[in-house]
């Protein structure tokens, strides 16, 4: 596989992780920078991310760089010929979930969530299978840390027809966590549509 799109070259996005990055030779990539607070926004796409502009730095050889989990966006360009950079990630055993995105920095808006947890398609596997798998699904949806998991936890409930959902979802979309509150509804209106759930 090669070409830019494997590099994410021209994608403003941040990481959910902390990581150094070093160049080691070349003459570096280049990569637009913001400033992006995470505790600011609940997460849903096309929702304003108050972007705050850093510059363009070059990884010139010998330049180290930290860029901080979930705060630093940035946007990668291709080096002016062949570079290698060398990147440390950190990644603690108690791992704080929270999304990763793309932003469309024209518009300072969340334009997609990149995040992708091994665990959801594994918990929408086990909601369909076995009534331990529904419970739980079910104690993820109400009870999860990962407003992220408590998410696929409920696509999960409604997905398989977990008794309860309905009550699942309303208390979610009654609670304080925003995206989870919109989705909550969405999935609400979308039981509807069908005939209930």
């Amino acid at each position: 596989s090669s070409g830019g799109r494997h590099f994410y070259y021209g994608v403003p996005h941040n990481h959910d992780f902390a990581f150094l990055t070093y160049g080691y030779c070349g003459p570096g990539y280049e990569s637009d920078y913001w400033d992006f607070d995470p505790d600011a926004v609940a997460g849903q796409v096309g929702e304003t991310a108050h972007l705050r502009a850093l510059g363009r730095y070059r990884l010139a050889p010998d330049t180290l760089m930290l860029n901080r989990k979930w705060r630093d966006v940035h946007s990668q360009h291709p080096p002016r010929r062949f570079s290698v950079s060398l990147n440390i990630l950190a990644r603690p055993s108690a791992h704080q979930w929270r999304e990763q995105f793309r932003f469309d920095t024209q518009t300072d808006t969340i334009a997609q969530v990149l995040s992708a947890h091994p665990s959801e398609p594994l918990l929408r596997l086990a909601a369909n299978i076995s009534d331990e798998g529904r419970d739980l699904a079910a104690s993820f949806a109400a009870h999860h840390a990962s407003d992220t998991m408590r998410r696929a936890a409920l696509r999960a409930c409604v997905g398989a027809r977990v008794p309860g959902s309905e009550r699942l979802l309303r208390d979610a979309a009654d609670g304080p966590a925003r995206a989870l509150a919109g989705e909550a509804r969405a999935l609400l209106d979308q039981c509807y549509q069908n005939g209930g759930g």
